[in-house]
């Protein structure tokens, strides 16, 4: 018996060897878990305030994109003037590009007149009107 109580023994002063050599790493264990306690029991407060501040920030936003969408609406109006004014003045550029073009090539035609005739100057000027006026009567 005597081998079997040494066995005992050689155990027993292991394992308090073992305890011994847990006893800080079971310390630091016992203080992160009392750590995430505290945090834990915050939580919820923190929650509450976050998800009220959510709301607040959502409701803000919400009103501001009402106050743009109104604005828009009374701008409308305006955006439609400017674009039916644009139009317009697109079709009298369009118009006044067309008599430009139809007035240049009546003095190109003008122009080759009193050149091949070799006028300069102010008989050539006066050739050229006196060529427009019949080019208008015909």
């Amino acid at each position: 018996m005597v081998l079997l109580e040494i066995g005992v023994l050689l155990i027993g002063i292991a394992f308090a060897f073992l305890v011994l050599f847990l006893i800080k790493p079971i310390k630091k264990l016992t203080d992160v878990l009392e750590n995430l306690k505290l945090t834990t029991e915050k939580l919820p407060e923190s929650f509450v305030k976050i998800t009220e501040q959510t709301t607040t920030v959502l409701q803000e936003g919400n009103k501001t994109i009402e106050n743009v969408n109104d604005q828009v609406k009374e701008l409308r109006p305006i955006f439609e003037i400017v674009g039916d004014v644009g139009e317009a003045s697109q079709k009298f550029t369009d118009s006044t590009l067309q008599k430009a073009i139809a007035l240049k090539q009546r003095t190109s035609e003008a122009v080759e007149f009193s050149n091949s005739k070799q006028y300069e100057g102010l008989f050539g000027l006066l050739s050229m009107i006196y060529y427009l006026s019949q080019k208008r009567k015909s």
